[in-house]
């Protein structure tokens, strides 16, 4: 009975052992996938869109038909979706700048079911409009692959577009305002050329 007892013994540590040589492995090639995927994203620039390769064209017009009667002055439209943590953050600036004496029309585009757009709307209430977009057609239409992300239209003509995750002063920047710092002027494209009458 005593040399059972060893041999399980034994048998059991050796099969600890290489268990744990096992999840060491594993926990290897988990580090060198990622060094492997940032690497591949750093190569290839298209695994995450710049600034002029996301979302339309510069001085491209409004899609026809996608958000009717936005084709005079300045228009300003922010696509969100409501697990994004970046959209969240934006929403009290767009009521901000919304309240403020810019001459710009705001709007939102959600793209979300309808339970969701009620869910998201409860907790972070806009006081903006609303644009649906429950199957992220209008995502699509508009060529965006990140949220929450800017456009401003002037006179139905693309002038400026860019990631505006970090509240006003993205907001400030797309809108071409001097008052927006330089950190904020990095994330729109362009940056160095000022929008005709921009608000500060």
């Amino acid at each position: 009975m005593t040399g059972f007892w060893l041999v399980s013994y034994i048998i059991l540590w050796l099969a600890v052992v290489a268990l744990a040589l096992a999840f060491v492995a594993t926990l290897r090639e988990l580090g060198v996938a990622g060094v492997l995927r940032r690497e591949v994203g750093n190569n290839f620039p298209h695994a995450m869109p710049t600034l002029e390769e996301d979302g339309p064209s510069l001085h491209s017009p409004l899609p026809a038909g996608a958000l009717p009667h936005l084709d005079r002055g300045r228009v300003m439209v922010v696509f969100l979706t409501p697990l994004c943590e970046g959209c969240q953050d934006v929403v009290p600036a767009l009521n901000e700048l919304a309240a403020g004496s810019h001459d710009v029309h705001i709007m939102t585009v959600l793209r979300a079911t309808a339970r969701q757009a009620a869910a998201f709307l409860k907790v972070f209430p806009l006081s903006v409009s609303i644009v649906p977009d429950e199957d992220g057609a209008l995502f699509a239409r508009f060529e965006l692959q990140s949220a929450p992300f800017g456009l401003l239209y002037e006179n139905g003509r693309l002038a400026r577009k860019g990631r505006v995750e970090n509240g006003l002063d993205d907001l400030l920047a797309l809108l071409g305002s001097p008052s927006a710092s330089a950190s904020g002027r990095s994330r729109v494209y362009p940056a160095d050329e000022a929008v005709v009458g921009a608000g500060s």
